[in-house]
């Protein structure tokens, strides 16, 4: 095991003790699916506005294909970027079937063919409504590596990064996915914030080299 793959682990073993005690995004896997797409780019309460206006099409996609594309449109326009989201979402309804039969991770690859639907968003929909064993990393995940180690990270890096916090776990499953992203973004939000991280009392500060110069840690 590397330095920086051992520190990781030990962070992510810090981490799930203070995991949130249930799961983030309960409910139907269609709406779960749809979330995924309408928050990107926008807030959580945009994206909940838009699930809300569009009434039975979030808990059915029967129902949504029968929306006329302007109609889905206008429905989800509270979002942002809602052409762009309408479409995305349109094409996830068609793939539905399909998505639902398929195994991971070639559900995840279908996902990926869907214009709007990046590599975040395909693993939001796998990990949280089919239960597939993938774990998502976002900018916050990128800005706590960095952190930690001392060294640039990019969530452009976005397979490395994700192999390096899934290899930081014992038992990766979705459970333990689960888990350790929602531990990672309540982390970053509410003490490794972007402009000034709360570095005193952080259950992290031993081991960062943010938090410590002198431990500025190796890539390798």
């Amino acid at each position: 095991m590397t330095v920086s793959e051992a520190l990781l682990s030990d962070a992510a073993t810090r981490l799930l003790r203070h995991a949130p005690g249930t799961d983030w995004w309960p409910g139907q896997p269609w709406t779960v699916a749809i979330s995924a797409i309408l928050v990107q780019q926008t807030t959580w309460q945009q994206a909940a506005r838009a699930v809300s206006r569009l009434g039975d099409a979030a808990l059915d996609p029967d129902r949504l294909r029968e929306l006329a594309p302007g109609e889905l449109g206008a429905r989800i326009r509270c979002s942002g970027f809602w052409r762009r989201k309408a479409r995305s979402i349109a094409d996830l309804a068609a793939t539905w079937p399909e998505l639902n039969t398929c195994p991971f991770p070639g559900r995840r690859q279908r996902l990926l063919e869907i214009a709007g639907i990046g590599p975040e968003t395909a693993d939001a929909i796998c990990c949280y409504a089919f239960d597939d064993p993938v774990l998502v990393v976002d900018a916050m995940t990128a800005r706590l590596t960095s952190r930690l180690t001392g060294q640039p990270v990019s969530v452009r890096s976005y397979d490395a990064l994700q192999e390096q916090w899934s290899n930081a776990l014992d038992a990766p499953n979705n459970r333990a996915f689960r888990l350790l992203h929602a531990a990672i973004v309540e982390h970053a939000r509410n003490i490794c914030t972007a402009r000034t991280p709360r570095c005193t009392g952080c259950h992290l500060h031993a081991i960062c080299a943010h938090g410590n110069p002198s431990r500025t840690i190796a890539s390798h």
